[in-house]
């Protein structure tokens, strides 16, 4: 150990090299009593003597952050956890009083970590899809790259769209609608071709799986169908802002009689932009 953290200035290099990362060991303290409010009392309670699925609705400020971290502590120390948070920052906040059979992930480093072990030499480039259309056309001019320009913004929230929905986008009334829910300009001048580069776009995308862009972390386990790890337990934060690849994704994970707990606010949703489902905390149960 050093000053600069662990392994800093380690007198062993390069002998340690090809050693495991330091990982800093999961909080194994008794549970401290907490008296909570009558409803967080009556969450608990339901955890622990129920095996039914659970939907915690609460406004912001009302402590389901707290109830849910203190929840995992209650339950059974041989289940097998996982608490999917809405951002890393919350994971850096719930790992440190995690108890050691909960682990504590974003949706999408979940499953990236799940593409891969299925590719181990994926990488990350979250301009796959710029990059892909770009490969399948080309300004016809110089005064053409405007439009280029405008072609492939279009396409690439389409695509971005549709491994949201988990659609082909093959059905062009059905992509034109999407276009249309989500103010995506299609001007008259681009509309038959970006309608017809979507599907393209998409196959590549699911065939190139060596590259991952930040959507497909979570579309490629779904669509490829590949290898998850099962949860006897899974937790759900802001459930309200899920789109269909995430709820897919997160039931792909649940274990044969595991259970959902789903914490969210239906007041709050604010990614409908990228496809979040209006009935995503509902559509749980």
């Amino acid at each position: 150990t050093g000053s600069r953290g662990q392994f800093y200035g380690c007198s062993g290099f390069p002998k340690c090299r090809n050693t495991v990362n330091y990982v800093k060991p999961r909080n194994t303290a008794p549970l401290p009593h907490v008296q909570g409010s009558p409803e967080q009392e009556a969450i608990w309670s339901t955890l622990i003597n129920n095996a039914c699925h659970v939907v915690v609705k609460a406004l912001a400020g009302t402590g389901k952050s707290f109830t849910c971290r203190y929840a995992m502590g209650k339950l059974n120390s041989n289940l097998k956890i996982i608490y999917l948070a809405f951002s890393k920052e919350i994971v850096t906040e719930f790992e440190k009083d995690a108890p050691a059979n909960a682990e504590v992930r974003t949706l999408n480093g979940k499953g990236y970590q799940i593409v891969k072990k299925a590719f181990p030499k994926a990488i990350v480039d979250n301009d796959k899809v710029e990059n892909i259309i770009n490969e399948l056309v080309q300004p016809a001019s110089p005064e053409d790259v405007d439009n280029h320009r405008m072609l492939v913004n279009a396409v690439d929230k389409l695509v971005n769209l549709c491994q949201g929905y988990l659609i082909d986008g093959s059905n062009a009334e059905e992509l034109a609608e999407i276009a249309c829910r989500h103010d995506v300009e299609l001007d008259s001048d681009i509309r038959e071709k970006a309608l017809a580069l979507v599907p393209q776009v998409l196959t590549i995308c699911r065939e190139r799986h060596n590259v991952v862009s930040f959507n497909d972390q979570l579309w490629l386990p779904v669509v490829l169908n590949l290898p998850c790890p099962k949860y006897d337990v899974i937790f759900v934060d802001e459930a309200q802002d899920l789109n269909k690849v995430q709820h897919s994704l997160t039931m792909k994970m649940l274990a044969p009689g595991g259970r959902v707990i789903v914490v969210g606010d239906d007041n709050q949703a604010i990614y409908g932009f990228r496809g979040s489902d209006v009935d995503s905390i509902n559509n749980f149960t």
